[in-house]
């Protein structure tokens, strides 16, 4: 799933979310009306994980790093040259 992460105090939600712990300190983010996953974050960092397709406009979007390689879909390489993490990595943000 292509998503992008960005400071909570620079986001702004616009209709409901209906958010579900899926671990101690992590939950995800639901359209109420559809169902789709919108979002993510750990309460211990000041980020949120936002998906690409829920944003107005992500056109300027560009890969950061990959996050969770061990966990990457079988139907695509990443780029070796591209910055990777086991896990969640160096935000840069934080």
């Amino acid at each position: 799933m292509a998503a992008s992460q960005v400071s909570r105090d620079n986001i702004k939600i616009k209709g409901k979310i209906k958010w579900f712990y899926t671990h101690e300190g992590s939950r995800h983010g639901f359209c109420d009306n559809c169902g789709a996953n919108m979002f993510w974050q750990n309460d211990n960092k000041s980020t949120i994980s936002v998906t690409a397709g829920s944003l107005e406009d992500s056109k300027d979007l560009k890969t950061w790093h990959h996050i969770f390689i061990e966990e990457k879909g079988c139907y695509y390489t990443i780029n070796p040259n591209d910055p990777q993490s086991r896990g969640y990595g160096d935000s840069k943000i934080d």
